[in-house]
């Protein structure tokens, strides 16, 4: 994430087993925060997306 971006707070319900899944892996990879395993997989799916160059 850009360290220049405008943070908005988005408030959302999520199923619990996704919620999970989520935890897991921000276990799984020594992360501080629920948020920070959501921002790394958020952006790891919309990498996936891209066109290759």
């Amino acid at each position: 994430m850009d360290t220049e971006d405008k943070v908005v707070r988005i408030i959302n319900n999520f199923p619990e087993s996704l919620v999970k899944r989520v935890e897991d892996y921000q276990h799984q990879h020594h992360m501080r925060t629920r948020k920070d395993a959501f921002i790394e997989l958020i952006e790891k799916g919309l990498k996936q997306e891209e066109p290759a160059e």
